[in-house]
Formats: C-alpha cells, sequence, structure tokens
C-alpha cells in the first residue's frame, strides 16, 4: 500500500508520481566527477525501495557519473524485474560534444537508451540553454526524435524564461513538438513563488 499521489506531466498524457527519484548519486565514483555516488547494489536497493513506495519517476543524465549513472538504472530495473511501463524514465542531454546540436542530439540519444536498455525515453530534457546552436536546429532534431518513437516527451531545464519561450516560440512557428515540461531554478524561480504571476506556471509542468 501506498499514499503516493500522482499528475498528468503537462499535456504529454504521462502519469508521474509527485515525487521523482533523482539519478545523480547512482553509478561510479570518480575523481573527475562526484565521489558521492552509490553502487550498482545500493543503487538497486534505492530503486526497489523507492518503487515499493509508489514512486515511478526516474530523472537522471547523460553526463551523471559520465554515463554510468544510466546503466546503473538500466540494470536496477532489469534486475528487479521492475517492467518498462511501471517506470518513467527522464533523462537530460546538454553537457555533451556539440551540445544540442542535431548530431549530438541524435548520437546521445541512442547513448542514454543503450545505456538503460530501452528503446525509449519517456522525457528527454534539455539540461542547459545552448548559445552556440540556433533554436531551430535543436528543436527540430528533438521532435525527430518523438515522431521516431525515441522520445515521448520534451522537457528543458536551468534556463531564462524567455529562453523557454523562444523554444516553445520556434516549436510552434514549425509544427514541431512543445516542452510541456521544466525542471529548475532559475526559470521557475518567479512562478513557484506566485504561479499566477507567470503563465508557464499553468500551462507547464514545473518539475
Amino acid at each position: 500500500m501506498t499514499d503516493m499521489k500522482y499528475a498528468p506531466l503537462g499535456w504529454s498524457g504521462i502519469k508521474v508520481s509527485k515525487v521523482c527519484l533523482g539519478g545523480m548519486s547512482f553509478g561510479k565514483t570518480s575523481p573527475d566527477f562526484h565521489q558521492w555516488t552509490i553502487d550498482q547494489q545500493g543503487t538497486e536497493q534505492v530503486i526497489g525501495h523507492a518503487i515499493d513506495r509508489g514512486i515511478n519517476f526516474i530523472d537522471t543524465a547523460n553526463c551523471y557519473a559520465f554515463g554510468t549513472s544510466e546503466e546503473y538504472i538500466g540494470q536496477a530495473l532489469r534486475n528487479l524485474n521492475i517492467a518498462r511501463h511501471q517506470v518513467v524514465l527522464a533523462s537530460k542531454v546538454y553537457f555533451n560534444d556539440g551540445h544540442l546540436s542535431k548530431e549530438a542530439i541524435n548520437r546521445e540519444i541512442d547513448g542514454t537508451l543503450k545505456r538503460l536498455g530501452t528503446d525509449y525515453l519517456d522525457l528527454y530534457i534539455i539540461h542547459r540553454f545552448d548559445y552556440t546552436t540556433p533554436a531551430e536546429e535543436t528543436m527540430e532534431a528533438l521532435d525527430a526524435l518523438v515522431k521516431a518513437g525515441k522520445v515521448r516527451a520534451l522537457g528543458a531545464s536551468e534556463m531564462y524564461a524567455y529562453q523557454f519561450h523562444n523554444l516553445q516560440a520556434v516549436a510552434d512557428a514549425n509544427g514541431w513538438t512543445r516542452l510541456p515540461a521544466c525542471s529548475a531554478t532559475t526559470i521557475c524561480s518567479t512562478a513557484k513563488t506566485n504561479a499566477s504571476s507567470s503563465p508557464y506556471a499553468s500551462s507547464t509542468t514545473l518539475l
């Protein structure tokens, strides 16, 4: 039994637990990155407990522990015999060669899917705003992933509200997939303080 509550992820049609399990603590320790991550066995214990408590939403990133966070999560789900449809998997892209260029996005999604051991991602999040790649190139590449079935929904993290708005405007102008979710301190700071003051607070899921 669990008293976990669930909510829709924007207009994506995806239902997520109101508590999300972050994956930054999973993966191999490294002197060049985090040295406080937990091993495969610990990852399985944490994920197993989270699932038992009703958490179905797991977030990670391609850069966490140099990709081993995704590997540990994928292996844990298999070892625990958790069916793919039981979990909502989110990962992020940006801290990689090429940032959010079309080439980088196509390369990085394939790496993420391989490490997680799945053929699709529920939520793919832009980890940062890319000042070097045209928004049109980024949004078209992300839209192609949705149309190809590799990604179900898109999100954004850590950018200014005007940048988030501009990405949405580019998607709207070209008939591409919009961003129904944001996970950030900068973009959402005002909206979280006073939801009625920002149209994005009512039209976008704030994670």
